[in-house]
């Protein structure tokens, strides 16, 4: 490994843009050593030269989340290249809008299987030997559409509430079994900008945020 300032180690899914870009920015700065991930390769590219002036280990791995079978690669490299896994940000997704009925069950089964099975299939990997390390950090980012509903929005409503659950639930899981040095969290955000689906109901979405903070605020 190279030279790595705080000895902490992270890996963040959804890298090539938007918050997992950001996290990898400001990771970097504190000399955390990264495994950046993400299923645009040429995006990852990018990210990777912008923090090639940083002296500790920055790798990419191009990773489709959907997969069961890559993301069982990416922790099994992850662990390769940096030796432990002390912060990983399950932080890819993807945005569809347009009314629940009109939408292809194609929509709703790449919203879920981007969104919330890639987050079930990096615990079933990483959880054991994040555990059996002694120590860690989960994050797992979601939405405010994990905590409040919005119009047009359905897929993606789905996929992030059920990141909430799946995430308190294995907060409580850690919990149950004694395993107090390292927890879970998830982190909430507005949906992502950078897929912007095209289509008539995407000059709703505002709408449909603000419906979603008036719920969320009377609640």
């Amino acid at each position: 490994m190279a030279a790595n300032e705080t000895g902490k180690t992270a890996v963040i899914t959804g890298a090539g843009g938007g918050i997992g870009r950001a996290l990898a920015h400001a990771l970097a700065a504190q000399g955390v050593a990264l495994v950046l991930a993400d299923k645009d390769a040429d995006a990852l590219l990018r990210v990777h030269g912008e923090l090639a002036h940083h002296p500790q280990t920055i790798a990419i791995l191009p990773t489709d989340v959907a997969q069961a079978a890559q993301v069982e690669q990416l922790c099994a490299r992850s662990f390769e290249l940096l030796g432990r896994v002390d912060l990983l940000f399950n932080n890819a997704g993807v945005l569809a809008t347009g009314a629940c009925w009109e939408l292809d069950a194609a929509v709703f089964e790449r919203v879920l299987n981007v969104n919330l099975w890639s987050v079930i299939h990096s615990l079933r990997v990483f959880v054991p030997r994040m555990a059996a390390q002694g120590s860690g950090h989960i994050v797992n980012i979601a939405s405010m559409a994990g905590l409040a509903v919005g119009p047009w929005l359905a897929p993606y409503t789905v996929s992030k509430q059920g990141v909430v659950a799946l995430s308190e639930g294995l907060a409580m899981e850690l919990q149950a079994a004694g395993s107090t040095p390292w927890r879970s969290s998830r982190h909430s955000t507005s949906p992502p900008s950078r897929q912007r689906p095209t289509g008539p109901y995407w000059p709703r979405l505002p709408r449909s945020l603000r419906a979603m903070r008036s719920r969320k605020n009377a609640s």
